[in-house]
């Protein structure tokens, strides 16, 4: 990341770890990292004009690959990526906007539980288990159980270990004291931004509230 506060250093570190899991094969290149022929370009008609606001680069590479083009990822290629998220808020709009559009995308394209980039199975995953655990805490606050309990012991640890290359990059990028902020902020807050994202891109795909959001594809 370009700016250093700590928002903006997690968004890096998790667009990092999610993009660079299948090099050979990525589901989408980012347009902030995009490297590819004016020709190619051109005939492949660009991006998308009638479209959301964000995620065209994931639709144009779905396009190109339905076109016969192969993706490749060069980790040793790095930018410079001005996130700007110096609070909270900055970072749960993020959550929240992206959520929302990917998942009116995802529902178009009959993806929704693929494992693509910075829609990673292991953010998937790790919304589903913080409602999870929300819900067990809240039965268990009102008719105390082991049962409860055991349940939020598992989802807990089931979460830690699905995402557990995403928490160790998390030290390696910012050592103990920030890989400690990072898991707790992860597991504990941005599944807020996430799963009300991604329920509102739902309820618009279902009850659009105006035509022409996404391209015929």
């Amino acid at each position: 990341p370009y700016d250093q506060s700590f928002f903006s250093i997690f968004q890096s570190v998790f667009i990092h770890f999610c993009e660079l899991k299948n090099i050979l094969r990525p589901d989408y290149i980012a347009a902030h990292a995009m490297v590819i022929s004016a020709e190619v370009f051109r005939s492949s008609k660009g991006f998308p004009e009638n479209f959301q606001p964000i995620i065209e680069d994931v639709e144009y590479s779905h396009r190109l690959r339905r076109q016969g083009y192969w993706l490749v990822m060069e980790p040793e290629i790095q930018v410079q990526h001005i996130f700007n998220y110096t609070s909270l808020a900055d970072s749960m709009r993020n959550g929240f906007y992206k959520s929302k559009f990917w998942t009116i995308y995802s529902l178009h394209n009959k993806d929704l539980l693929s494992d693509s980039g910075t829609a990673s199975l292991g953010l998937k995953i790790n919304t589903v288990l913080f409602y999870l655990v929300l819900a067990l805490s809240a039965v268990s606050f009102i008719v105390p159980s082991s049962v409860s309990l055991f349940g939020i012991i598992f989802a807990v640890s089931l979460n830690m270990y699905v995402n557990r290359q995403l928490f160790r990059l998390f030290n390696k990028t910012g050592g103990h004291y920030f890989m400690i902020r990072a898991i707790m902020y992860y597991m504990m807050v941005y599944p807020l931004a996430v799963g009300t994202g991604t329920l509102t891109g739902m309820v618009e795909f279902l009850f659009p509230l105006r035509s022409g959001d996404m391209p015929q594809l």
